[in-house]
């Protein structure tokens, strides 16, 4: 199945398949735990689990396996590239809806929240990278 499976220049070498649990079934259990714990927010809980589900199928189609720890890929890496894309959608976002992220007037908007917390997690992952720590 790996030959039907693209490459790009400077792409990373395809999962390794090991004996190791799927990380987002890992997800799925500590969501899980989440919503048993939760007073409400139930329905939330279980669309983001749904989503998950479909990342993992998606995964499988485009890398020939879903997630698992020690594939043979640099997680930090990984973590860093999907924060950019993260951090550049949510820009989108904001701008689409006509937000100032310095503006004192939209600083607490959700949209501008969530995009200003991505910054943060980027900055972090970018430092944790560049500094060859582990912990992502």
């Amino acid at each position: 199945m790996t030959d039907e499976l693209r490459q790009r220049d400077g792409d990373q070498p395809l999962p390794i398949v090991n004996h190791l649990p799927f990380i987002h079934d890992l997800v799925i259990e500590d969501l899980e735990r989440l919503r048993d714990s939760a007073t409400d927010g139930h329905d939330t809980i279980n669309n983001v689990i749904d989503d998950v589900r479909g990342r993992k199928d998606l995964g499988t189609k485009r890398y020939g396996t879903a997630l698992q720890p020690f594939n043979g890929r640099d997680v930090r890496r990984d973590a860093n590239e999907e924060l950019l894309d993260t951090a550049a959608y949510m820009r989108q976002q904001v701008y689409e809806l006509g937000l100032l992220p310095d503006d004192v007037k939209d600083q607490f908007h959700p949209r501008v929240v969530m995009y200003k917390t991505i910054l943060a997690m980027l900055t972090l992952s970018r430092k944790l990278l560049d500094t060859g720590v582990d912990g992502i």
